[in-house]
C-alpha cells in the first residue's frame, strides 16, 4: 500500500514522531509523604505542645567556650501509625545549674516548630496520625537550658540543632528477615500474617562470640492478645511487657538455629506483633541474632 506525504506525516504524528511516549502513573494515595508535604507532615503530630509559624530560636554563641549541647538516646527510632514515639535526650557539659526548660522540634526545609515545655524529662513523646503514609521523617531538635537563683530564671543557654530521625513502619508481610548484632535495645515490628490458615514457622538464630556463652537475645511473637511463640524457656503471659530494662529474663541460652512452629487460623485475626530484645544487657560482646517468619502452609 503506498503511502502519501500527508498520510506518512499523521502516521508521525499519532506515533510521536520518534521518541516513546512515556506513560506517567498519578499517586492516588492520599496521605501526606514525608519527603514532600513536610509542613503537613509537621502540623500533624499530635502531641500536646504549641506550635510556632516561625523557625526555632538561633543556638547561642559558644565563644565564651559555653559549647553545651544535647545527645539523642538513638538516631533512628521506629513507629507505626498511631502508636506513641518518645524521644530522649541527654544534656552535655552544661553544670548543674542549667536545667533543660524547653525543646524545639524541627522539619527543615519548612519553617515552623513545636516547643515542648520540659521539667525534668528531657523527651518529646507524639504519635503519627494515619494521614501520613510510611516514610522517613527527617527532624532537628534543640533545647534551651536555663539557670534558675532563687527560683528565678537568670540565665539561658540555646544549644545546637542535633538530627532524629523517625521511620514511620506499615506492617510486615508474612514472610521476612531481621538480623542484627550487640546491644540494639527492643525492636518492634507489627506482621500481616495474611487470610491463608496453616503452619507458621520461626527461626531464631542466637550467637555469642565470646566464651561465657550469655548470650541475651530473646523474641516474643503475640498474636489475638497472647503470646503464642517465644525464645524463653516458659510461656509469657498476656500481660508480659518485653522491655529492654536490663539482661532479657528468658533470653535464648542455645547457641545456633532453632525453630518454633504454631497452627494459625486467620478467623482469629491477622495481625502479630513481633518484641526481639536484642542484648539489653550489654553485658557481653560479640552477640548476633537473626529471626525469620515463613508465610503460613
Amino acid at each position: 500500500m503506498k503511502l502519501t506525504l500527508l498520510s506518512t506525516a499523521l502516521v508521525f504524528l499519532i506515533l510521536g514522531g520518534c521518541s516513546k511516549a512515556t506513560l506517567e502513573i498519578p499517586d492516588t494515595d492520599p496521605r501526606l509523604d514525608p519527603a514532600s508535604d513536610i509542613e503537613g507532615v509537621l502540623k500533624a503530630l499530635q502531641l500536646p505542645s504549641d506550635f510556632y509559624d516561625e523557625e526555632a530560636p538561633a543556638p547561642s554563641d559558644t565563644s565564651d567556650n559555653r559549647n553545651w549541647y544535647i545527645v539523642g538516646n538513638q538516631d533512628t527510632s521506629f513507629v507505626y501509625e498511631g502508636v506513641p514515639v518518645t524521644l530522649k535526650f541527654t544534656g552535655k557539659g552544661a553544670p548543674n545549674t542549667y536545667q533543660v526548660r524547653q525543646l524545639y522540634l524541627e522539619m527543615p526545609p519548612t519553617t515552623g516548630h513545636w516547643l515542648i515545655k520540659q521539667s525534668g524529662s528531657n523527651s518529646i513523646t507524639f504519635s503519627i496520625p494515619s494521614l501520613v503514609r510510611a516514610g522517613y521523617l527527617n527532624m532537628l531538635v534543640s533545647a534551651k537550658l536555663v539557670k534558675f537563683v532563687g527560683g528565678v530564671a537568670a540565665d539561658s543557654f540555646y544549644t545546637q540543632k542535633i538530627k532524629q530521625v523517625v521511620r514511620l513502619l506499615e506492617p510486615e508481610g508474612c514472610s521476612f528477615t531481621l538480623q542484627g548484632k550487640n546491644k540494639q535495645g527492643l525492636i518492634y515490628r507489627k506482621i500481616n500474617l495474611g487470610d491463608k490458615p496453616g503452619t507458621l514457622k520461626v527461626r531464631f538464630l542466637s550467637m555469642d562470640s565470646s566464651t561465657s556463652n550469655k548470650t541475651s537475645d530473646r523474641f516474643d511473637l503475640k498474636y489475638n492478645a497472647t503470646y503464642i511463640l517465644s525464645s524463653s524457656n516458659t510461656k509469657p503471659p498476656a500481660a508480659y511487657l518485653p522491655s529492654c530494662s536490663g539482661l532479657a529474663a528468658g533470653a535464648q541460652r542455645r547457641q545456633g538455629w532453632k525453630e518454633y512452629s504454631y497452627q494459625y487460623d486467620p478467623v482469629q485475626g491477622t495481625k502479630a506483633e513481633l518484641f526481639i530484645q536484642s542484648n539489653c544487657s550489654d553485658t557481653t560482646k560479640g552477640t548476633s541474632w537473626q529471626f525469620e517468619i515463613d508465610c503460613p502452609q
